[in-house]
């Protein structure tokens, strides 16, 4: 069957100073961007955002999601809502336990909003590990209240029970699917360069890592992979720019970055000499050999291009992560993204395979949604 296309909906629209005044200029985008994918003969739903933890619509949502639901129900339609899909809070920059899949308190939360979204209908949810620590060094890690969020050993063995989590809330919920989304490194990289400022995500960051939860989830037919083609280019460039600048691992926040990519490494801070054994160690193969390994795992795609870290350190002026970067034909990772998407859906076509593409471009204005629009369009001409 054909991929059903979506594009990322936030609802910040219906948290208004004085509530919601029933006017909803960016889903009415949304929707009317869509229609040129519906008009090709795809079926169009919405994956709605529930909110990052440094949001101040966060909180909001999380106060009540049973509401939110019934009137993003409302909204989107029913014949929308069937293929409407919803990612679960995300707390990246800022680590809350309650969406934490590493401590155990976060089960009996995920319990609660898995009840409420499936009674709403949502047959598809979308998950971050949220495994993420502050480094030793950092402004934050020195908060008395984020003593539980600095990376270190027991950290490390925390992060571990995610898997664990993650098979408990899928016996429980048979009714749903959940794909689990692949991270980017470092988080926080869009906006600083500071390697003490970053924070560390152990868990599906390169290929080895999202390898081995396919591996081990293989027998659970309502686990799978959404692959986020940002987070994917982002990874494999930034442990690039690291293996090809090896002057940056004098750095010991870098190589205790680069230490807790490998489930092998006992040391929190690596040598210098073995931080560069583990970047030669780690596969990232192109965005094509990846999915063509993993085809059958893919049930998600989050769309959109991508470039790597550079921290600012030793004398390099350093580079942010480009996340969320529109397709552009002839630039930045057009080619691979391109072939990768087309095996996806050839796939989804001829194994009778439900498969959702979202194109979550990064927009200035999501009223006009211009750069989802443009990105949209090219690759469903290429496809």
């Amino acid at each position: 069957m054909k991929p059903t296309i979506q594009l990322p909906y936030l609802p910040k629209e219906l948290y208004g100073v004085n509530g919601f005044n029933g006017k909803t200029p960016q889903l009415d985008g949304n929707k009317r961007i869509l229609s040129y994918a519906k008009d090709r003969g795809y079926t169009v739903g919405v994956l709605v955002y529930t909110g990052n933890s440094n949001m101040d619509i966060y909180e909001k949502i999380l106060s009540d999601p049973r509401v939110l639901l019934d009137r993003l129900k409302e909204l989107i339609g029913s014949e929308m809502w069937k293929d409407t899909s919803l990612h679960f809070p995300m707390a990246p920059w800022k680590p809350d336990c309650r969406v934490h899949l590493g401590k155990e308190e976060s089960f009996g939360f995920h319990i609660n909003l898995l009840d409420m979204i499936s009674d709403a209908g949502i047959k598809k949810v979308i998950l971050h590990p949220n495994t993420v620590y502050y480094v030793p060094g950092g402004e934050n890690s020195k908060d008395s209240k984020n003593k539980g969020f600095v990376w270190n050993q027991n950290a490390r063995t925390e992060s571990n029970g995610f898997l664990d989590r993650v098979l408990k809330l899928a016996r429980r919920f048979r009714d749903i699917h959940f794909a689990y989304e692949n991270m980017p490194i470092p988080i926080k990289g869009t906006v600083t360069l500071d390697p003490k400022e970053i924070l560390i995500e152990p868990n599906l960051l390169t290929v080895g890592s999202i390898e081995d939860f396919l591996r081990e989830t293989r027998d659970y037919p309502n686990i799978s992979l959404c692959l986020d083609t940002s987070h994917y280019l982002i990874t494999k460039g930034t442990l690039q720019n690291l293996r090809e600048n090896p002057k940056l691992l004098d750095d010991a926040h870098i190589r205790m970055l680069i230490g807790s990519i490998s489930p092998h490494s006992e040391e929190l801070i690596p040598t210098k000499e073995r931080t560069m054994e583990i970047l030669e160690m780690v596969e990232m193969p192109s965005l094509t050999d990846f999915v063509k390994r993993n085809l059958s795992r893919i049930t998600d795609v989050q769309i959109s291009d991508g470039s790597g870290w550079i921290p600012s350190v030793r004398g390099f002026k350093g580079r942010k992560i480009g996340e969320g970067l529109p397709l552009t034909k002839g630039e930045g990772h057009y080619g691979d993204i391109v072939k990768a998407i087309s095996l996806i859906k050839k796939n989804a076509e001829e194994q009778d395979a439900q498969v959702s593409l979202s194109f979550d471009v990064t927009e200035k204005d999501y009223v006009t949604r211009e750069n989802q629009k443009r990105t949209l369009l090219e690759v469903l001409s290429k496809i």
